[in-house]
């Protein structure tokens, strides 16, 4: 039987915290959110959708899916919000030397705690300092209620360093990734519709991508689209994925870093020849990039394959399978 060779369309953008990638990104987000662009901004691209057909588009959020125009444009802002990049901290080197000031007053607290036999205090605090993550105000309260000295200026130590921890534990180096956007489609041109792979599907097949080789960042959304085109056609419905740059585990953001390691994983575990290993640090040359995205589209064809029909043989792309199955199905109706 006759098959031809379909192309999958995939792409990765990172967004690091800097103010130009920060603005790209909230302008992708609103893009993808369908947030109409305000008349007066010139940068702004023409809207690429088709209003009449904005019911079909969907939106994952914490495992659940549903349809996008269920929230509001004001709460679509919101999403965008929590997604993009956040902004500079105001007087951002003042409010990081005093975190350090406070950090040491911390350390210098948990030898002293330590050596009076107050040992709960003294762990309190040695998690506290060791934490990535935001800290919850509760932890104040349950170390107000441990023996320690000097009390009142221990809470009141421990008060300030949460406070200053808190507002500067989600800031970014610069050149890391904080956010990266991946798009999934296959382009009109290849006239495989939604009654072969349909939007859902397309959602499906990206989460569990996403969740079976980087379980440690988290998927922040994923928003279908198929509202970019004609009313006669049923092409082009693809998937925009925004996966967090942050390491969940380790509060490191090493996504780049991540990516390689799975991807260098791929290449040995299949021993692909003529391929060398990328660096461990992720950091690539322009042609370790082209390299690196040709094989990381690969690995994501393998996974869909497997996913589709685990016994079928990784080197079939998922598309070809799809269409061997819809040619089938047509002979068997025919």
């Amino acid at each position: 039987m006759h098959t031809r060779s379909i192309r999958l369309f995939h792409r990765r953008i990172n967004f690091s915290s800097k103010p130009e990638q920060r603005t790209k990104c909230e302008r992708s987000l609103a893009h993808s959110l369908r947030i109409s662009p305000p008349t007066s901004d010139a940068t702004a691209k023409k809207i690429e959708w088709n209003e009449s057909l904005s019911c079909n588009n969907l939106i994952w959020l914490n495992g659940k899916t549903v349809r996008l125009n269920q929230f509001s444009e004001e709460a679509r802002l919101q999403l965008l919000k929590n997604v993009a990049p956040k902004h500079k901290v105001p007087n951002q080197a003042k409010q990081q030397a005093k975190l350090r000031s406070y950090r040491s007053k911390v350390k210098k607290a948990i030898v002293s705690e330590m050596a009076k036999g107050n040992k709960e205090a003294a762990e309190l605090l040695q998690y506290v300092i060791e934490c990535k993550n935001v800290l919850p105000e509760d932890l104040i309260v349950q170390f107000e209620a441990l023996n320690m000295q000097r009390k009142q200026q221990r809470v009141k130590m421990l008060a300030t360093y949460v406070k200053y921890h808190n507002l500067l534990c989600n800031i970014v180096p610069a050149n890391n990734v904080y956010v990266q956007e991946g798009i999934i489609k296959i382009p009109h041109q290849w006239e495989v519709g939604t009654d072969v792979i349909s939007l859902q599907e397309y959602i499906d097949f990206t989460q569990q991508f996403l969740s079976k080789h980087f379980p440690s960042h988290q998927i922040l959304m994923l928003i279908g689209h198929d509202d970019e085109r004609s009313v006669h056609q049923n092409t082009g419905a693809h998937v925009h994925y925004f996966l967090s740059g942050r390491n969940n585990e380790t509060g490191d953001y090493d996504l780049r870093k991540q990516q390689v390691a799975v991807v260098n994983h791929y290449i040995k575990k299949n021993r692909i020849p003529n391929v060398t290993l990328f660096p461990d640090s992720g950091n690539l040359s322009r042609k370790q990039c082209e390299d690196f995205g040709r094989l990381f589209q690969r690995m994501l064809y393998d996974f869909m394959t497997l996913l589709i029909n685990p016994g079928y043989p990784p080197k079939v792309s998922w598309l070809n399978l799809l269409q061997r199955q819809k040619k089938t199905q047509s002979s068997g109706n025919g």
